[in-house]
C-alpha cells in the first residue's frame, strides 16, 4: 500500500515528507473515524462556499489542513 501524505505535508516539506509525517498520515489515513471527521469537515466546506461544482478534492485538502492545525494547538486534546 503506498503512504499516505497530504498535500500540506509535501509542499511544506519541498516535496520529501518527513518519516514521522508519513508514518502518522498513513495511521491516519487507514484510521475511519478521521475519515469521517474529513468528510464531515470538508462538507461544511462545500457548503459554506456555495456548493460548487468540481471541488471536493480541494475541500478534502482544506479540511485535512485544518483538522490536523486544530490537533496541533496547545492544550489540543488528540
Amino acid at each position: 500500500m503506498a503512504a499516505y501524505v497530504s498535500h500540506m505535508d509535501y509542499m511544506s516539506s519541498g516535496g520529501v515528507p518527513t518519516s514521522q509525517s508519513k508514518s502518522r498520515k498513513r495511521t491516519m489515513a487507514g484510521d475511519p473515524s478521521w475519515r469521517k471527521r474529513v468528510g464531515e469537515r470538508a462538507h461544511a466546506i462545500w457548503e459554506r462556499e456555495g456548493r460548487p461544482y468540481g471541488r471536493a478534492g480541494d475541500h478534502w485538502l482544506q479540511a485535512e489542513r485544518e483538522l490536523l492545525e486544530e490537533e496541533s494547538e496547545p492544550g489540543s486534546s488528540e
